[in-house]
């Protein structure tokens, strides 16, 4: 039986610092952008086609928690741990290089001049989604910033929901290291895009 899901995988940046500030000519800021990743992805799982064409969630069949996609991996008999050990080190990767590769070029300080930095403990959460082959291979779609919980059908996505919530306002609060976040990378203030 093929794969047909489409995996949601969450993520948050958070500027760790002092905003820009100007010392004559010189552009100065302290601190931080750090990228982390969230160890709950959840799945859209199709019977059909999958596709994100119009009403996403009406031709959704169900939703899958990560604990719920190692069962159905191991039943399908793929390899164990499948969302630590497959999903979530292509999850780091990809969010990895496209956070690097968003970095404004270090010889471009006039164009961040007329940039700004977000205040201090600003952030954004944003989510990708990764489809999965028949050799439970995950293949990035895309990066979005319009996060989509799934549907609160069960007490594992709400569960999930909750999670997220909660742990994300720890995150950025910056009350420790909540669990199920883990940095994937890190990069100066300056120059930023």
């Amino acid at each position: 039986t093929p794969c047909r899901w489409v995996v949601r995988v969450y993520y948050v940046v958070i500027h760790r610092g002092a905003s820009m500030c100007y010392a004559g000519d010189d552009l100065r800021a302290d601190g931080s952008y750090d990228l982390y990743i969230f160890d709950r992805p959840h799945a859209h799982v199709y019977q059909k086609v999958v596709s994100d064409h119009e009403l996403a969630y009406s031709k959704v069949d169900s939703h899958r928690s990560a604990a719920q996609m190692e069962e159905a991996v191991a039943k399908m008999g793929g390899p164990p741990d499948w969302v630590q050990t497959k999903l979530m080190p292509v999850a780091a990767e990809s969010a990895k290089v496209a956070f690097a590769a968003s970095q404004a070029d270090p010889g471009d300080l006039e164009g961040a001049r007329i940039s700004f930095l977000e205040a201090k403990d600003a952030y954004i959460l944003f989510a990708a989604d990764f489809m999965v082959d028949d050799q439970f291979r995950p293949f990035l779609l895309e990066f979005s910033s319009a996060v989509e919980m799934p549907p609160d059908e069960d007490a594992n996505t709400r569960e999930q929901t909750d999670l997220l919530a909660w742990t994300v306002a720890e995150l950025v609060g910056g009350s420790g290291n909540p669990p199920h976040w883990s940095k994937v990378s890190s990069r100066p203030s300056l120059p930023h895009p």
